[in-house]
């Protein structure tokens, strides 16, 4: 069953399915950068069957399809599903696609995944301890999950949030649950044995896009350990 925030976050994408990787944005530095750090953790890991919660149009997953994965792309948007199996088809991949429209929270599937990746996606639910146990349950075990969100701890995403023009706080409000503390909370409560949490992202995409070789000392910044809480991203992974 729907509720208010998920109706909201819905008709959000389904007006504009490319919300989350707006033209400008998809094929930034900063984005792709960001991409290849969260798909290089997704690569040490067994996926042969891998659900992505939030999948929008594939950006994330369709590079898995590509590898010979099998993905479950589980998203509240119709129209970014309609997408994501256009551009599949497109490539020869759909067979090996199957789209699940609905939102985290009434996830069934039993044992059913090695890996379940999500990215900017727990801010958007109703229920993030909801979905970590429906997540724990859709795994087989020692399958492992992947998340990237937003760290509100960074200071970077008040102004973005706020004046952006793409980006609204009646969609993106979510951000303050997702406290790094409160992450680790719902996952161990799920009942993961292992989890590992880190933080990236000192710069802002402007600079970033603007002078690539930021990224390095980026990495380097990360790994201070009084700064790194501040960072704009948090990578989560969990293991069943």
């Amino acid at each position: 069953m729907g509720t208010k925030n998920s109706e909201t976050q819905a008709k959000v994408f389904d007006d504009n399915p490319w919300y989350s990787a707006g033209k400008q944005e998809k094929s930034s530095f900063h984005t792709t950068h960001v991409m290849n750090k969260f798909l290089s953790k997704v690569r040490r890991y067994p996926r042969t069957h891998v659900l992505e919660i939030g999948a929008g149009i594939g950006t994330y997953s369709v590079p898995l399809l590509r590898e010979g994965s099998s993905v479950t792309a589980l998203d509240v948007s119709a129209k970014s599903l309609e997408v994501y199996e256009a551009l599949a088809r497109k490539e020869g991949l759909a067979e090996r696609l199957t789209l699940l429209c609905q939102r985290a929270e009434d996830l069934e599937s039993v044992d059913a995944y090695d890996m379940v990746l999500t990215r900017h996606v727990l801010h958007h639910v109703d229920d993030i301890s909801e979905v970590a146990r429906r997540i724990y349950r859709s795994l087989r075990q020692d399958g492992v999950a992947i998340f990237l969100e937003p760290n509100p701890l960074c200071p970077y995403w008040y102004p973005y949030l706020t004046f952006h023009p793409a980006r609204k706080w009646s969609v993106e409000h979510g951000i303050l649950r997702c406290f790094a503390w409160m992450l680790v909370r719902h996952f161990r409560n799920a009942g993961f044995r292992e989890i590992d949490l880190t933080h990236f992202g000192f710069f802002p995409p402007f600079i970033v896009n603007r002078f690539n070789s930021a990224v390095v000392l980026d990495d380097r910044i990360a790994e201070l350990p009084w700064v790194s809480s501040f960072l704009a991203l948090t990578m989560l992974k969990v293991t069943k």
